[in-house]
């Protein structure tokens, strides 16, 4: 007998994170599809912790910084 199982293939999308900067000053890290994140004292250590997940699951790291950080990155 032989039986036969329906079979789906999910896709999940891949990681994609957003750091941003919090009222107390410290940094958010969040995953747009809600799979991770943090809050962390300093931007190395957010960075790091988006590095690390993308290289327990497998992926390239890929980073967003929101408007309060990229206008701070810009000014130097």
């Amino acid at each position: 007998m032989t039986s036969v199982a329906n079979v789906r293939t999910v896709v999940f999308p891949p990681l994609d994170f957003t750091i941003g900067l919090a009222p107390d000053r410290s940094y958010i890290v969040r995953e747009k599809h809600g799979r991770g994140g943090g809050q962390f004292d300093d931007l190395s250590s957010a960075i790091l912790f988006v590095q690390d997940e993308c290289r327990a699951h497998g992926c390239r790291p890929v980073m967003h910084f929101d408007r309060t950080l990229a206008f701070i990155r810009a000014a130097g």
